[in-house]
């Protein structure tokens, strides 16, 4: 199967997978970075953009400038979790260096399916 070298977002054309690199899924989603940390409360902002789901990498996007805010490899996932922000299902990306990544969005049922298919596994 042949991959294009280039996607669109939001009009603007940047680089997206490597060289032989298979995508599994991508969907627009909030990622959440702490700005602040008090123990167990987080104070929080989120940044809008597409998550990627490769073969190799998750990795994620922001939507108006098209910065990759993180890429992970898939052996430097530990796995993934569900939780509750709100009213919205969170999915959270465990790494092995104990990182937690934090995204919510209409597409999270998806990423989950994603993230299984890629060999990440639920904690």
């Amino acid at each position: 199967m042949a991959v294009p070298k280039f996607y669109e977002c939001s009009g603007l054309r940047y680089q997206g997978l490597k060289p032989g690199e298979l995508l599994i899924g991508k969907g627009m989603m909030a990622y959440w970075v702490p700005i602040l940390s008090f123990g167990t409360a987080h104070s929080c902002d989120s940044h809008s953009g597409t998550l990627y789901v490769t073969d190799r990498r998750v990795f994620f996007r922001t939507m108006w400038s098209g910065y990759v805010e993180f890429e992970l490899k898939l052996p430097d996932i530990r796995g993934f979790s569900i939780g509750k922000r709100g009213l919205f299902t969170q999915v959270t990306l465990h790494s092995r260096d104990g990182e937690k990544l934090w995204f919510t969005g209409f597409p999270v049922k998806k990423m989950q399916e994603w993230l299984l298919r890629a060999g990440v596994k639920p904690l």
